[in-house]
């Protein structure tokens, strides 16, 4: 039998990290078609994809990413929020075409 506390935290952090992954993704594509917010993204990531609903440890991985294109930047957030068997599966389906590979 489960810990059904444990199962509720671990699918509410699971839900957040989808939602960040999509949140990424979603905004490395305007980065791609709007060179002004590509700048603006590269040099602050937190406060351009800041929401309350990100895990303290989420913003920590975020600001460690520090790239200078948005191709670095899509490869960086791949291997920070994109891990494991399932994400891996998810994260080359999407990146390769989000940065033009």
């Amino acid at each position: 039998m489960g810990d059904v506390a444990g199962d509720s935290a671990a699918g509410v952090s699971a839900a957040r990290e989808a939602a960040l992954r999509r949140r990424i993704s979603r905004e490395i594509w305007r980065a791609l078609a709007n060179p002004d917010y590509a700048s603006a993204l590269l040099e602050d990531p937190v406060r351009i994809l800041d929401d309350t609903g990100w895990t303290l440890r989420q913003r920590y991985d975020l600001a460690s990413i520090h790239a200078t294109t948005i191709q670095q930047f899509a490869r960086q957030a791949e291997r920070v929020f994109w891990t494991g068997d399932s994400r891996e599966r998810h994260a080359s389906e999407r990146f390769p075409c989000a940065v033009g590979q």
